[in-house]
């Protein structure tokens, strides 16, 4: 199975996580402006997440961009002039 077979699942699993954790960061600064973490305790966890986010996106990116990328040695020729 060619990997752009793959790709829009995927990505529909890549766009969840991101949904998931970006509701986690969320949930998580309020919980710490509730007072149920340390400054250090929240900062840890935010940074984890927050680099789990970048990984993510950057995943996104690489599969969105392939999709739009056309075929190397495919040229577009403009249209003939009438």
């Amino acid at each position: 199975m060619p990997p752009t077979s793959r790709a829009p699942f995927r990505l529909d699993q890549l766009l969840e996580r991101r949904d998931t954790l970006y509701d986690n960061l969320r949930d998580l600064r309020f919980e710490f402006r509730s007072g149920k973490y340390s400054e250090g305790d929240f900062e840890a966890m935010k940074a984890s997440l927050e680099n789990e986010a970048a990984l993510v996106l950057a995943e996104i990116d690489q599969i969105t961009e392939s999709q739009v990328r056309r075929p190397r040695g495919v040229r577009l020729s403009p249209p003939d002039e009438v």
